[in-house]
């Protein structure tokens, strides 16, 4: 037999060995691949298997090497219709989608469409779902009541029993945080005089003296979960794709669940996890509280995205990575089973209990997103040095590990740490009693997530710290929209009105109704162009009208005839689609911010960012080029007077509500003060009415989310105040 055969033949059974690998790993014994894959080497020869398996799969599907890869396009409600017809094959590619970037998500259209899709799949994710994936856990939030006459006192009962497991719970984190090099001894699981659940003081504690050190190698993290060793090749193709590394604390918990379930070292933690988390954007069901949203553009388009994100991860991504990891694919088959019977009760993962007629992978995503999201703190990829090698004598390294593979793509990923995530946040550094830092844990070998007390703190005082000053160290405030897309909730501006921003879109309507409100007023004579429009009360609750000797402005609800209104619109649209090849666009985005130092605009600069852009569009929308004649003049609210007999006439009116040329500025004040209307009013609707069909799973959620953009349209509308303020300080 020739050499070249023999050769042939060792590839060809390497190549067998490698598949037979591959295609067994992911039904293998969870518990004894952790052990082979705790090795360099075995944890390679798994990435390895996983990259060749996915691969030779792509050969047998027919896919080709120009094929797109996995694509945002898909989840665009407006892109979708263009995807070609060989999506399906493209799923396993590696190229990354060359137009992902170019997607428009801030077009409204994009949000109701992909409301409108999810009133037919229903919530996201419901408590019961939860309850049957966590079964094991043995204290889920239904509770048994016994007999139609003590149901107060059964329920009384079954909270007592549930507080009572959630303390034995803790006290075993605290004994495993222990035996890892931390120490927990010192706080206690408590709730507040307000019923909130927290992390209190075990005993006196002096300032500065250490509360609460949880080692990073505790946390549950990409690094540090069951199949963290493998986990490179299953997610291979998640290079390409935008921000993946946000969904990976996601896919660890997910794993954790459905896989390892009670057998999970995080099993305690697991269970002390709430079962629904309410707030986060993303996940708003109800219609009602949707339509709240789409009139807040810049979080609506961050929520549209985000939820495209969660929907590619959640129905490609996470469930084919999940499918090659150890146990894995044995997982998913239970959590598909699960939806119609209940499954063995071996702790194993999956669930049991009442079918509701789905997969229970998607709910276990959606809330793993939830909670990790809520829950943990970012690391920096940069920091973490694979098999603790590469750093410099004498430096300390984080005790985690990523495969160096994913050092490539992944830049920061988020680590949920038991018991430190029990405590509760005081906002803007008011109440906080404790510091957040990384510090040295107990064996000196390692880091632990530190709480520090700032004050001298009594047995029993709630632990509160300064999630938003810890966060924003780096990066400078963010808006408080940003907040509530992330972590689900609204932190307090009082000490820093920079964190209040609003963005608004401005089309030819908005720029028609501007103008025509501008003009309707009574003149007495001629106003100069000093004279402001519409002013706005002290007390920033109620539109207050300019009063001068010379010129009184109505009521911004002041009635104009339809058919003037729709011409001016007309008008401005043909003018806005006239340069439209010169690249105006339509519609213009308008972000609205106290400026800051560090900002683009420094301390001293506008509030509406980037005010000369939006002045020019304002000017182009309101000019014809090459019509010079017609618009030499015309301050706002000029053009009392008719019609001027002459070919040229500075301050002719099409109509006795419309000047041809108004100012630019005073469009934007106009503008200003209609988004401020508009704030109060949207303000108003969401802290009044309504969060829905209290049948639905995620009714709850939506009424917490409702009061979360209540507090995004206040902060908002201060913030134009306050831009109002400076444009009419400029005249």
């Amino acid at each position: 037999m020739s050499s070249s055969v023999r050769l042939g033949l060792l590839a060809f059974s390497a190549g067998v060995a490698a598949l037979v690998v591959a295609l067994v790993l992911p039904y293998t014994d969870p518990e004894s691949l952790a052990v082979l894959t705790s090795h360099p080497i075995g944890a390679r020869a798994a990435n390895l298997t996983s990259a060749a398996i996915r691969g030779f799969a792509r050969l047998l599907e027919g896919a080709s090497s120009e094929t797109t890869g996995p694509s945002l396009r898909r989840y665009h409600p407006l892109a979708a219709a263009n995807v070609s017809a060989n999506a399906a094959a493209a799923k396993h590619a590696a190229a990354p989608a060359a137009d992902d970037h170019e997607l428009d998500w801030s077009d409204p259209e994009v949000w109701r469409l992909q409301q409108q899709q999810q009133q037919t799949r229903g919530s996201f994710y419901t408590e019961a779902e939860m309850g049957r994936l966590l079964h094991w856990c043995g204290d889920g939030g239904d509770g048994n009541s016994s007999g139609a006459g003590d149901g107060a006192v059964a329920e009384a009962g079954a909270e007592a029993g549930a507080e009572a497991t959630a303390g034995a719970r803790f006290e075993r984190l605290a004994a495993w945080i222990a035996a890892n090099g931390g120490d927990a001894s010192k706080v206690r699981l408590g709730v507040d005089g307000d019923g909130v659940r927290g992390l209190h003081a075990a005993r006196d504690i002096a300032a500065g003296e250490v509360a609460l050190s949880v080692p990073l190698k505790t946390g549950l993290s990409a690094a540090t979960f069951r199949a963290a060793r493998v986990l490179a090749g299953p997610t291979a193709s998640w290079r390409s794709v935008e921000d993946s590394d946000l969904f990976l604390d996601a896919l660890a918990l997910s794993y954790e669940v459905a896989v390892h379930g009670q057998r999970s070292p995080w099993a305690d933690y697991l269970c002390l996890l709430p079962r629904t988390y309410g707030g986060l954007p993303v996940h708003i069901s109800d219609p009602r509280v949707s339509s709240l949203l789409s009139e807040l553009p810049a979080l609506r388009r961050l929520a549209a995205k985000r939820r495209a994100q969660l929907a590619l991860f959640g129905e490609e991504l996470a469930t084919s990575a999940l499918g090659v990891l150890p146990g894995g694919r044995s997982a998913l088959a239970r959590l598909a089973a699960a939806s119609s019977a209940a499954s063995g009760s071996d702790g194993s993962g999956g669930s049991g209990g009442d079918g509701d007629g789905r997969d229970l992978w998607l709910p276990l995503w959606h809330w793993a997103y939830a909670a990790a999201k809520t829950r943990s703190v970012t690391l920096a990829a940069e920091e973490v040095r694979h098999g603790g090698g590469g750093a410099p004598t004498g430096e300390q390294q984080l005790p985690l590990r990523l495969p160096m593979a994913m050092l490539e793509w992944v830049q920061e990923f988020g680590v949920m740490l038991p018991v430190l995530d029990l405590a509760n946040h005081a906002f803007d550094g008011r109440g906080a009693n404790v510091a957040y830092r990384i510090l040295p844990d107990a064996s000196g070998a390692g880091l632990a997530a530190s709480f520090v007390a700032l004050e001298p703190l009594t047995a029993g005082q709630p632990l509160l710290f300064d999630y938003v000053a810890e966060a924003e160290a780096d990066q400078g405030p963010a808006c408080v929209d940003r907040w509530l897309l992330e972590y689900g909730f609204v932190p307090d501006t009082t000490s820093d009105p920079a964190r209040e921003c609003d963005t608004f879109d401005i089309t030819a309507a908005d720029v028609a109704r501007a103008v025509l409100r501008g003009v309707a007023m009574t003149t007495t004579s001629a106003p100069s162009t000093d004279d402001g429009p519409m002013g706005l009360s002290d007390d920033s609750q109620q539109p207050a009208a300019v009063d001068t000797d010379r010129t009184t402005v109505q009521p911004y609800d002041t009635a104009v005839p339809a058919d003037q209104l729709a011409s001016l619109e007309t008008e401005i649209r043909e003018r806005l689609s006239r340069r439209e090849k010169d690249g105006l666009p339509n519609r213009l985005e308008v972000h609205v911010r106290q400026p800051y130092d560090g900002s683009t605009e420094g301390p001293q600069g506008d509030h509406v960012a980037q005010r000369w852009a939006v002045l020019q569009w304002l000017k182009a929308a309101l000019k014809d080029q090459g019509q010079h004649s017609r618009h030499q003049q015309g301050a706002l609210g000029q053009g009392g007077g008719g019609s001027g007999g002459g070919g040229d006439p500075a301050g002719a009116v099409v109509s006795e509500l419309q000047p041809v040329a108004p100012r630019a500025r005073d469009v934007l004040l106009a503008i200003l003060q209609e988004r401020w209307e508009q704030l109060g009013e949207l303000e108003r609707r969401a802290r009044e009415g309504g969060g829905g069909d209290e049948g639905r799973g995620g009714a709850g959620r939506d009424a917490e989310a409702r009061l979360g953009l209540a507090a995004v349209a206040a902060a908002g509308r201060r913030a134009v105040r306050r831009a109002w303020d400076q444009e009419l300080a400029r005249k």
